[in-house]
């Protein structure tokens, strides 16, 4: 099997990333291996076209890592003037630790509730809905489908599911099991994110 291509760019007009500090960061350790430009871009978007007015919007994240995606999303939150905040599961105390000085440090920390423990354990106490839920915990395509499923059960009629590293590995496999026994509407996106690369937007 040949390498996963990688489409996270580095040469770019960093003016486009939505959040100052993350310009910043750009390259550099402390926001480790995000998806990066442009799948900030993507997910900065995305969140934005599919906010409610009148209400407020839950956006759960699996996997905050060292928060990146957490702050373009809550970035975009505060970009829309919409009501809202971002609830981020890490199962890691330290790593969790450190993006949550890394939200703090980019300004966002009023927008996000961060969580620690595993993700079902953690989901089994949260309340419907969910408006938008970004799938990036363990990329093992058990827990994936896990993740699919717990998430599925607060999901607003309406909601949306974002996976990233779709194109090959525990992920993609876990997509080929709910397109064939949960069904839904899939957009693919191949050539954005790395190690691997892809993104899959997912509504009923």
């Amino acid at each position: 099997m040949n390498p996963p291509t990688d489409y996270r760019m580095f040469d770019y007009d960093r003016n486009l990333v939505p959040n100052a500090w993350i310009r910043a960061q750009e390259g550099t350790p402390s926001i480790g291996l995000s998806i990066g430009y442009p799948g900030w871009g993507l997910l900065y978007y995305a969140v934005i076209s599919h906010l409610h007015a009148g209400k407020h919007n839950v956006i759960l994240e699996i996997g905050t890592n060292l928060g990146a995606s957490t702050i373009i999303m809550a970035q975009a939150l505060i970009d829309s003037k919409r009501s809202g905040r971002v609830i981020t599961i890490e199962k890691d105390l330290i790593t969790a630790g450190i993006a949550r000085t890394n939200i703090e440090s980019a300004g966002v920390q009023d927008r996000v509730q961060s969580l620690i423990g595993k993700s079902g354990e953690v989901m089994r106490w949260m309340a419907p809905p969910i408006d938008i839920a970004f799938i990036d915990g363990s990329h093992d395509a058990p827990d994936v489908i896990d993740d699919f499923d717990n998430v599925l059960n607060l999901l607003s009629p309406d909601g949306l599911m974002i996976f990233d590293n779709t194109t090959m590995g525990g992920v993609y496999d876990a997509l080929k099991v709910i397109r064939d026994t949960r069904g839904g509407n899939f957009v693919e996106f191949p050539c954005v994110s790395w190690s691997p690369a892809g993104m899959v937007f997912w509504k009923r």
